[in-house]
């Protein structure tokens, strides 16, 4: 089945309305998603050992070691 947002049904009603009928069903939009606790990832994050090497000196290094 085909989405569309209001704007576009607006704009489209003849298209979506068959013979006088409904082809299509109205829903809500999926739930919005839970927002990021940023204090409890600081928390987490320091929670963490400290890594004295960047990323980027791991990556060569496993790049030139032919890993």
């Amino acid at each position: 089945m085909e989405r569309f947002n209001l704007a576009d049904v607006k704009a489209r009603l003849s298209e979506i309305i068959r013979r006088g009928k409904l082809a299509a069903r109205l829903v809500p939009a999926a739930p919005t998603k839970k927002p990021v606790d940023v204090a409890a990832l600081r928390v987490a994050a320091a929670k963490l050992p400290y890594q004295a090497e960047t990323g980027a000196d791991i990556i060569r290094k496993m790049r030139d070691s032919g890993f």
